[in-house]
């Protein structure tokens, strides 16, 4: 999460910096209030990098955006294939490790690798986290009070993987 934060999060984050500088001052906009707004939006940060990097894996509307399994040919760590290492490497596969080096553009190769991340949980592990990350949304969202407009971008989000928001 470190690195989302840094990266994803970071985004969102900055967007956050800019709209409270700019806006006028306002009396409910304490230190802790931006605490919270801060905090919601690395969790919506976060929740949408492990989204992505999900689809990225499984999802076949999302393939005809995107290229087939791209965080793959781009050689990128994303959270299942994190996942799908570490569990491989504590029983001496580096298959996956190996093959992302080579930043495979072969669809065969690149489902093979899907395969792996089946086999090693590392699809279901991330849908739990994704879920995980949707409830810790929501429940910062409600120490702010609810947003629709949060609530409607969620829910487009949640429909793309097949999951309540």
């Amino acid at each position: 999460d470190t690195m989302v934060l840094k990266k994803t999060g970071g985004l969102f984050r900055l967007a956050l910096r800019m709209m409270m500088t700019l806006a006028p001052p306002h009396p409910d906009l304490t230190e802790e209030r931006k605490q919270q707004f801060t905090l919601l939006v690395e969790t919506i940060g976060v929740f949408f990098q492990t989204l992505d990097d999900y689809l990225n894996v499984s999802n076949e509307q999302y393939h005809q955006n995107k290229t087939f399994c791209e965080d793959l040919t781009e050689g990128k760590f994303s959270y299942p294939i994190i996942h799908s290492v570490h569990v491989a490497q504590a029983m001496c596969d580096q298959r996956l490790f190996h093959i992302l080096k080579q930043r495979p553009t072969d669809i065969a190769v690149k489902q093979f690798c899907v395969r792996l991340m089946e086999e090693t949980g590392s699809l279901e592990a991330t849908r739990a986290r994704v879920e995980s990350l949707r409830q810790d949304v929501y429940r910062t969202l409600d120490t702010i009070g609810g947003s629709p407009l949060i609530d409607e971008c969620m829910q487009k989000m949640c429909k793309l993987m097949g999951v309540r928001a």
